[in-house]
């Protein structure tokens, strides 16, 4: 297998909201554009027959972050948590997570099923649910980093 084409395409990061902005309302238009280019840029090239493989550069993520353990992400976040009085039951988020993690009938979250996606809270209609770091630290950390635009990255 040889790739001729890849793309680091910015979207909204799981996390992100008002406060800690990683990614907020990505793609946009210009990144909708770029992507569109990007695709006919590689159909021309694999028209002309060209299949000469992309380098892609490794990753640059800050060193904590590449060698936080699998799961690490339990480390920076608290399980979601539901607001009972909000909520309506209407089981959107037991739907959405992808782990399973959500019992239909009780609304908890099981501990070790649950991945901290962060579906659940996104997915819920009536923000009743949500989900908070461990500490404000990591918090400023997100926002902070949400505050700076990433440009989508392409390699032919």
């Amino acid at each position: 297998m040889r790739f001729i084409a890849a793309a680091a395409m910015i979207g909204q990061h799981t996390y992100a909201n008002e406060s800690s902005p990683v990614g907020l309302g990505r793609p946009d238009a210009a990144d909708l554009e770029q992507a569109r280019t990007f695709g006919r840029r590689v159909r021309e090239k694999i028209e002309t027959g060209d299949d000469t493989p992309v380098m892609v550069p490794k990753p640059n993520l800050p060193r904590w972050v590449a060698n936080l353990p699998e799961s690490g992400v339990r480390f920076l976040l608290r399980q979601p948590r539901v607001d009972t009085e909000a909520c309506n039951r209407c089981g959107v988020c037991t739907a959405r997570c992808p782990a399973g993690a959500i019992d239909a009938q009780t609304l908890a979250i099981e501990e070790k099923k649950c991945l901290r996606c962060g579906a659940c809270v996104q997915v819920c209609p009536r923000s009743a649910r949500n989900m908070r770091f461990y500490t404000k630290a990591y918090e400023k950390i997100f926002a902070a980093a949400g505050k700076k635009r990433r440009e989508n990255r392409f390699f032919l």
